[in-house]
């Protein structure tokens, strides 16, 4: 077989490879042209001469195998001082072009019937290549599913997912989907046992929470139930085979280009092209819920954080990019930003910029349409009205008409997510919110100073008095049963009396994945105020 068809047999089999070639040479060198196929685990396909020089190209193709991108290097053949030079006497250079082809985004699906039918005839318009498989004989055929890069027939989910593991048929590229006849419980326990970026389940939901809970009961942590879209698809009101393909379809496209799939209509009108700008002060719980309901309704936002935020409800905080360089909530993707060029990357993705900023210099060379102070400190801590055409702050300590241009409320009861357009908001009565009946009951603050070890995390189910984290010799109990809802990141140092976590009585860890109803309540209320005061509700430019 030929070198090139050797290429195009790796590409139809979805396999990643280095096309290595020799774009120039001078001298005396082992070979003038030459190609070569380089496969991630080292070994290789053809020569370009042997020798250091290939040895050494070899290595940067692996590098390039690994960070996904093209490169093109050269080295001199003798024994000089230059950086390009390498232990040879040809004396001669060579010139190599190192081209990358990475793997496509694919799909597997667990599953021959109606609805994975119909994905399958997606994925081949839109060139996303696929494997099949189904316990039941004849589901996963050449007839039903003619474009299947492999279909697999075994007598369980576990088996043949395995199966296609072992294959390489589910990577971290993989969207998985689980539509099984009568066998989703055992295809969704292997499914999460796999790398795949994306697992959607096909059913109601109260089928697919029950499935999900079951999960748990098998150990399956919240971190690994995250990547479960369930039920599957986007909301587009689908009910035959093919709507529901387009609306599987169109949700992991959204999942992996990390946009907001909201209608493209809503980033028109504005000199630039682009969606209007708002920059959040603060990436916490409440400014996650905020920045989601923007970034939903085809805003593009920026975070502005601490450089080492604080937050306690951290899974639904997207100030966790800091620390971790990305996160996600509700499927909304955020990335630890530090300069121009990372912010427009971010962007250009559909993601959330999260930038280390806690004093707000960023305000002045991004210049958005708004600035949200999120930060929900109690008290203005240097927020303006002149950052911005809108300035919008969160809960007391803030004048509309004076500091801002508009305060959104944030104590919860009748008035929250209010839009104030002069005045203050409430009062801060010092007092949490009441849920199931607790109150300041459910709040945890650190007894003493010192370093924190966390022992029961955010999601674990928790008896009233348990230990759920220690500071030096301390204990921090558990003050009621439920499940640990907010806690503030291991090794953080805290001074005593600060709050460092709270236990939600109700005892769903599916809440603490999702943007709390007042996050929701104050985010509309930014929303309202950012139409309302920048003329966008009408059309117009500010």
């Amino acid at each position: 077989m030929s070198l090139f068809s050797t290429a195009a047999k790796l590409e139809e089999q979805n396999r990643s490879f280095a096309f290595i070639s020799i774009t120039s040479s001078e001298g005396s060198v082992p070979r003038e042209k030459a190609n070569m196929i380089l496969l991630p685990d080292g070994s290789t396909r053809g020569t370009v001469g042997g020798g250091p020089a290939e040895k050494l190209v070899c290595e940067e193709g692996l590098k390039c195998l690994t960070s996904g991108e093209s490169r093109t290097v050269k080295y001199r053949l003798d024994s000089g001082n230059s950086p390009e030079s390498i232990a040879m006497v040809c004396g001669g250079s060579m010139d190599f072009f190192i081209e990358v082809f990475m793997p496509r985004p694919s799909l597997f699906l667990a599953g021959g019937g109606h609805v994975n039918a119909a994905v399958a005839s997606l994925a081949d318009m839109l060139g996303y290549p696929y494997a099949v498989a189904d316990s039941r004989p004849g589901f996963p055929s050449q007839e039903n599913y003619p474009g299947a890069m492999e279909r697999i027939n075994a007598e369980s989910p576990a088996a043949y997912i395995r199966d296609a593991a072992d294959k390489d048929l589910i990577r971290r590229e993989t969207a998985l989907i689980v539509a099984t006849h009568n066998h989703d419980d055992a295809a969704l326990d292997a499914a999460l046992k796999t790398g795949s970026f994306y697992i959607g389940m096909l059913g109601s939901k109260r089928k697919t929470a029950l499935f999900l809970e079951k999960m748990r009961a098998q150990g399956h942590t919240e971190a690994e139930l995250a990547r479960v879209h369930a039920p599957v698809g986007l909301d587009l009101g689908a009910e035959t085979p093919a709507e529901i393909a387009l609306s599987i379809m169109a949700e992991i496209m959204r999942v992996r280009s990390g946009a907001s799939a909201s209608s493209l209509s809503l980033n028109s009108g504005t000199r630039s092209g682009k969606p209007p700008l708002v920059l959040v002060r603060g990436a916490g719980d409440i400014a996650t819920g905020v920045i989601i309901r923007l970034h939903n309704s085809g805003f593009r936002v920026a975070a502005l954080e601490a450089e080492q935020p604080t937050v306690i409800r951290r899974t639904v905080a997207l100030a966790e990019a800091v620390t971790a360089g990305s996160a996600a909530v509700e499927g909304v993707k955020a990335l630890r930003c530090t300069g121009a060029e990372e912010i427009e990357k971010a962007f250009a993705a559909g993601q959330i910029p999260v930038i280390p900023d806690p004093k707000g210099q960023w305000i002045e060379q991004l210049k958005p349409l708004c600035v949200v102070d999120a930060i929900i400190a109690k008290r203005n801590l240097g927020t303006r009205k002149e950052m911005a055409p809108v300035v919008i702050g969160l809960g007391p300590g803030f004048t509309a008409g004076d500091d801002v241009h508009a305060v959104v409320e944030t104590n919860r009861g009748h008035s929250l997510g209010q839009l104030i357009l002069e005045g203050t908001a409430m009062a801060d009565t010092g007092v949490p919110g009441i849920i199931a009946d607790y109150g300041k009951e459910r709040v945890i603050h650190a007894p003493g100073a010192g370093r924190v070890e966390v022992l029961r995390d955010i999601g674990s189910l928790v008896k009233k008095g348990e230990p759920l984290a220690r500071i030096g010799e301390m204990d921090v109990p558990s003050p009621l049963d439920g499940v640990v809802r907010g806690m503030i990141a291991d090794g953080t140092v805290v001074p005593e009396g600060m709050k460092m976590g709270d236990v939600d009585p109700r005892g769903d860890a599916s809440y603490c994945l999702q943007v709390s109803d007042k996050a929701r309540s104050v985010g509309g209320g930014v929303l309202e105020a950012i139409l309302r005061l920048s003329g966008l509700l009408l059309g117009t430019e500010h």
